[in-house]
């Protein structure tokens, strides 16, 4: 399990909260609507799919899952399978929340271990009675390992010895099912694992059986107990063996992962297992309390509040500190916001600290000047602490509380003017030294930003018009001091970084012709890495993030890690009990199920499955092009017949039971065309032919062409998004230093930008883009809020609003947004009057009647942000429940075993 990259998660983490605190709003207010309205839902399964996507990018193991999963609960609501109630809300909250503490945890450099997820999400998938309920797919370990060479050479095995060691499994395995706790049935099946690991079929794969040796000795000696999920593993290598033997068949990662699973956590006195433990480095990966819920102990939206509120207070004290006396409105609103927070959970060291900070607030009202220098370092001290006990809610113990009430008194006697002398504790000498540092370290890192973002707008000018290089010489200036600040605080590859750019800048300054392209995009990737670098250096435990300077090119690069490529899976992946192998096998031959092709040597069966089915769709386009192809037909149905194997050795009962009926579907003598309900069937078993079967739709060019249930969702989406600006803007208003609201703000339009270019609302889409490069100039040069954008963001409300009553009366309606786009353009490029472009009128919407014939909506110059589609097969299309197959001993053939052998 790699590491995760903490600089992209702590970039991700608040899209991901918003997120998923906008799903549970959601479907609480789901539960609210008539039971034929599902548009709640539907947004929330949105919500829920824009938190996924960014955890896929972020891509740490295991919360994923969750809101996959949890997409998976909302799917089958929405299909009827599963009632919405609010015991299923709550249970789906608390799994939100524990990813949200889960992720919260890593970047105060606590361990990863998904595992402690899994009662969160073993409560999502009893909710929708899937069949695989199992903690190994939270489980990451490295499949990979060095094992020791056997003892003796590799024997080649006859047919016939092969088939009789086979026989000898399925009759252990026979007696097994009858008589779980004999330990006659596990030697035998351990023997004729051993039998396979010592031949030269196992050279190719011989992890899987060497551990699975481990697994049969630790069961046969009764350190693992006969338990479901056991069973499930012996029928599964049960498979697996006839599968190695018949066709010399991959190993599934999925099987070695759950028989590594079975044996990480077992204390054991088998020099087997021992080993196998030691070369997988299985130790103390399966805690033994992964069953018991640990997240969810404290309100976390209340903790949450209390950081956020502590990182205004120090963003403003920084301020103060340094002579910002304006940031006493924005350290007083952080600290009202700490003290109603802690107030749902804190002690009374921790109440007494918070009216302390709010003492301060008064004491700095009053006086009207900023504070003294010992003022200073105390409320750095106690805001350092406060964050500190606050990362991990382990901490709000009984000392944390005591120490608390200690800050509380220092506070107070340093507003007093009477800082007792006396010994001060280590721990708090500690703490104010790394006030200290920080705020040194804050005073640097503002001026490289302020200086980056001075930067940034010289040379954007200037690379959009050559001649525009009267303000060169201070970018270079201002990039030689960055890269001072940066080398006194020990970055010396960013410094060379800002030198090397300076340099190239320098050599802009004295060509009159235009630079060339290639070196301008050096300079503009290396000034927002340097900006990117800055950023990160103010997280609390100061990692600089993964960053690199390049000295044959000169370039500074931020490394941010690309995602991996995002395996598809199925919509369910999941299965049942113990599955009768042997006779489901026989069933198949009888009924004349095609013959699986083997497949090459060395390759998992997760890639088998990704060939089978390329294999299916490449057969189905072609009997697509041909419907009587017979050969086509046949070799369909036998790719199909892979991906039901694959699928039982994967554990993907759902998916198998696709396969068997679309197989079933093609021995039928129905033409493709009597089979339309094939496709649905193709497409749930994971065959990318959507496209295929109904053309491709084209993305609406104009504001008739809008989807009804899209539309529906966005309008709603909008509603509440415009109510959050009106929130935003009164709360900035109140406090015009506060840098949060304008964020919020800024976010807010990028939000319906997106929402409603996706849409095709390109008028709407234009303007939120308008408005979203006002409020990035604004956070870009640390503008406090002023009386003309506060008007520019109330016309854009207003103007939005009225859009959106327009729209939800008739999808026709016609937006006029040329009028708040330039004033939205003027206001950011510093015009006089920009607000007197806003024309009355105008700006209304107009319903459209539905004769009427609507004229062409102009493509906007401004570059759309692209928005990545849900993929029909995992989005839609979801596989139906399968009812558990019982464990009946006596449906194997015994007959057929004793034959064979």
């Amino acid at each position: 399990m790699e590491a995760p990259d903490l600089v992209m998660l702590s970039w991700c983490l608040g899209e991901i909260r918003e997120a998923l605190t906008q799903t549970e709003t959601l479907l609480e207010r789901q539960l609210q609507s008539a039971p034929d309205d599902l548009s709640s839902l539907r947004a929330a399964r949105s919500a829920l799919h824009q938190a996924h996507g960014a955890l896929q990018v972020v891509d740490v193991a295991g919360p994923s899952l969750i809101t996959r999963e949890g997409e998976s609960v909302i799917d089958a609501v929405e299909r009827g399978q599963v009632p919405l109630s609010g015991e299923l809300v709550n249970k789906m909250t608390r799994a939100f929340r524990a990813v949200i503490e889960y992720l919260e945890e890593l970047l105060i450099d606590v361990p990863q271990q998904p595992l402690a997820l899994y009662p969160y999400y073993q409560d999502l998938l009893v909710a929708r009675a899937a069949e695989r309920v199992h903690p190994a797919d939270l489980y990451f370990p490295e499949l990979s390992a060095r094992i020791p060479p056997r003892a003796q050479p590799a024997v080649k095995l006859s047919r016939q010895e092969l088939a009789q060691a086979r026989a000898a499994f399925e009759r252990g395995l026979l007696a097994f099912l009858r008589a779980p706790g004999s330990g006659a049935p596990v030697q035998a099946m351990r023997a004729s694992i051993a039998h396979i690991e010592g031949s030269e079929l196992a050279n190719a794969q011989r992890n899987f059986w060497w551990v699975t040796l481990a697994f049969f000795d630790a069961l046969q000696h009764g350190e693992l107990a006969p338990t479901l999920l056991v069973k499930r593993l012996v029928a599964r290598i049960n498979l697996q063996i006839r599968r190695t033997l018949d066709e010399s068949a991959p190993i599934a990662d999925r099987l070695l992962k759950d028989t590594l699973f079975a044996i990480a956590g077992l204390t054991s006195s088998q020099p087997h297992v021992q080993a196998v433990q030691q070369a997988y480095k299985l130790v103390g990966t399966v805690p033994s309390d992964y069953e018991t819920p640990r997240f969810g102990a404290i309100d976390t939206r209340a903790l949450r509040a209390a950081r956020e509120a502590l990182a205004k207070m120090r963003n403003a004290w920084d301020k103060l500190s340094r002579g910002g006396q304006g940031e006493v409105a924005a350290y007083g609103l952080g600290a009202t916001a700490f003290s109603d927070s802690v107030a749902q959970f804190g002690g009374a060291g921790l109440r007494a600290l918070a009216a302390a900070f709010l003492d301060v607030r008064q004491a700095l009202n009053e006086s009207g000047k900023g504070p003294d220098e010992v003022l200073a370092i105390e409320l750095a001290s106690a805001v350092l602490f406060g964050e500190q006990i606050l990362d991990e809610s382990t901490k709000l113990n009984a000392e944390y509380d005591r120490r608390a009430a200690q800050m509380a008194d220092r506070l107070k006697s340093a507003l007093a003017g009477d800082m007792a002398a006396g010994e001060t504790p280590d721990w708090l000498r500690q703490l104010s030294q790394s006030a200290q540092e920080r705020l040194t370290l804050a005073t640097f890192i503002g001026e490289a930003l302020s200086n980056l973002r001075s930067v940034e707008k010289s040379l954007d000018a200037f690379f959009r018009d050559a001649n525009q290089r009267q303000e060169l010489p201070d970018v270079i200036r201002q990039l030689n001091q960055v890269a001072g600040a940066l080398r006194l605080i020990g970055h010396a590859d960013a410094a060379e970084g800002a030198e090397s750019v300076a340099r190239r800048v320098g050599s802009f300054a004295v060509r009159n012709e235009a630079p060339a392209l290639a070196d301008c995009e050096i300079v503009a990737h290396s000034v927002g890495a340097l900006g990117f670098f800055a950023e990160s250096l103010q997280h609390q435990d100061g990692r600089g993030g993964r960053f690199e300077f390049d000295r044959a090119s000169g370039e500074f690069r931020a490394l941010l890690t690309e995602p991996a490529p995002v395996e598809v899976q199925d919509p369910i992946d999941d299965m049942a009990g113990v599955l009768p192998v042997l006779a489901e096998v026989a069933s198949d031959e009888a009924v004349g199920t095609p013959a699986v092709q083997p497949s090459a040597p060395g390759v998992s069966v997760e890639q088998a499955l990704a060939e089978h089915r390329q294999r299916a769709t490449d057969r189905f386009t072609a009997l697509q092009a041909d419907p009587a192809d017979t050969s086509a037909r046949a070799d369909l149905s036998q790719a199909l017949a892979g991906i039901r194997e694959d699928a039982v050795l994967l554990d993907n009962n759902e998916l198998k039971a696709r396969a068997v009926e679309a197989i079933g579907m093609l021995a039928s003598p129905k033409s493709l065309a009597e089979m339309p309900e094939l496709v649905p069937v193709l497409v749930a078993i994971g065959l990318p032919i959507q496209a295929i079967v109904a053309p491709a739709v084209e993305a609406p060019t104009d504001e008739a062409a809008i989807d009804s249930e899209l539309l529906e969702i966005f309008l709603m989406e909008a509603e509440e998004v415009l109510g959050a600006v009106a929130t935003s803007a009164a709360a900035s208003a109140q406090a015009p230093s506060d840098s949060s609201q304008l964020t919020t703000l800024r976010r807010a339009f990028h939000t319906l930008k997106g929402s409603s270019r996706m849409v095709g609302l390109t008028q709407f889409g234009d303007a939120g883009w308008s408005m979203e490069q006002v409020m990035n100039l604004w956070l870009s040069e640390d503008r406090p809020g002023n009386a003309d954008l506060y008007a520019l963001i109330e016309a854009a409300r207003v103007r939005m609003s009225g859009w959106v009553q327009a729209l939800q009366a008739s999808p026709r309606a016609r937006m006029y947004a040329a009028d708040l786009i330039a004033a939205a353009d003027a206001m950011r490029d510093g015009r006089p009057n920009a607000l007197a472009l806003l024309r009355e009128g105008d700006g209304a919407p107009v319903a459209v009647p539905t004769a009427a014939v609507v004229p062409p909506v102009e493509d906007s110059a401004v570059e759309v942000e692209a928005i990545e589609p849900e993929t029909a097969a995992s989005e839609v299309i979801e596989a139906e429940a399968i009812e558990a197959e019982a464990i009946e001993a006596e449906a194997i053939e015994a007959e057929a075993i004793e034959a064979e052998a």
